[in-house]
């Protein structure tokens, strides 16, 4: 499947949050338990 640009550009800004907020969480457990769930909801294990 070929994304085109501006969607790989979308994704890698999302991600890039994405990590910035799990930097900002990571020492908090209520913060981090939450983004597990999130992660989990987004990426259902197959």
């Amino acid at each position: 499947m070929n994304l085109p640009l501006v969607h790989y550009r979308q994704a890698a800004l999302r991600i890039h949050h994405l990590l910035r907020l799990y930097n900002k969480i990571h020492k908090h457990r209520v913060g981090f338990r939450m983004l597990q769930l999130l992660v989990s909801y987004l990426f259902p294990p197959q």
